[in-house]
């Protein structure tokens, strides 16, 4: 069986996440990096090294999500202004198959 990454396994919200990492942050710099503990087996919600983990795979799927947000949005400008029916219709498409792919993920983290 494959290893799962750290944001598979990790069930914290965004919210949990950022605050657990900012609260290891805290406590590492505090005592001098002294208070650093691993649990076996792993706990991806709790171990420093899994939440940070987490935390940069959550933030590397959502810059690739802007991404294509810009580009979309960039495809939508020239179309917009170049008044191109056929073009419109596939950049409507593109759009709405991206915001329902996000709608589709926002349901399946509830």
């Amino acid at each position: 069986m494959k290893d799962k990454k750290p944001i598979e396994e990790c069930t914290l919200s965004n919210e949990d996440l950022r605050s657990n990492v900012t609260d290891w942050v805290d406590k590492l710099c505090k005592s001098g990096g002294k208070s650093w503990s691993l649990r076996v087996p792993v706990d991806f919600n709790h171990d420093p090294d899994m939440t940070i983990l987490a935390l940069v795979d959550r933030f590397a799927e959502l810059e690739k999500k802007l991404e294509i947000a810009v580009e979309l949005l960039e495809s939508s400008i020239n179309v917009i202004f170049s008044n191109q029916t056929t073009d419109k219709a596939i950049v409507q498409t593109k759009i709405v198959n991206f915001l329902r792919s996000i709608e589709k993920e926002n349901q399946n983290e509830m």
